[in-house]
């Protein structure tokens, strides 16, 4: 029963992710998806996590609601979860206290705890491109904040074989 419960959680945390992301689709229906993947997944924290992240970045894509997101991300965080998982939390709430111009603390101690994760990824033998890629669209955004140029950041990754980042850095150029 267990297994069910949870296999329906993720067709319709997935259900929802797709809706968001390819667009077209009423947002009321993209939320109770998600909703309901709350409720299937019960105390599954790994997968709760997702579904918290997921519902942080659909109040800021389609609700255009950065308080609210930023708690879900703070919910995510509070579960049990992988280091690259922290770091990609930690990245999303970064990216809230600058959408929110919070405290420059706040954004010190969440670009602390963003890079304290990143650490812990990049020193495990099995990494990927995605931490780097992380890394520098964070320093990118907090380096226009402050007015310098991300101009050849943006180059140096654009540069590159295309990848799934770079609609993003040539959005950011």
């Amino acid at each position: 029963e267990i297994n069910r419960l949870v296999d329906a959680g993720e067709v319709y945390f997935n259900i929802a992710t797709e809706m968001m992301f390819y667009g077209g689709y009423d947002e009321v229906l993209i939320e109770n998806q998600y909703k309901k993947a709350l409720d299937r997944f019960g105390h599954n924290s790994l997968k709760l996590s997702y579904v918290y992240n997921n519902m942080g970045i659909f109040y800021i894509l389609v609700k255009e609601n950065v308080e609210e997101a930023l708690a879900y991300f703070q919910k995510a965080k509070l579960l049990g979860l992988s280091d690259f998982t922290y770091m990609t939390i930690n990245l999303n709430i970064c990216m809230c206290d600058l959408l929110l111009d919070n405290e420059p603390q706040l954004l010190s101690q969440d670009y602390y705890n963003f890079m304290n994760s990143y650490e812990r990824v990049v020193a495990r033998k099995n990494t990927t491109a995605y931490e780097n890629q992380y890394r520098d669209l964070l320093e990118a955004i907090i380096m226009e904040r402050h007015g310098k140029s991300i101009t050849e950041l943006c180059k140096k990754h654009l540069s590159k074989s295309k990848d799934f980042f770079s609609p993003i850095w040539k959005d950011i150029l």
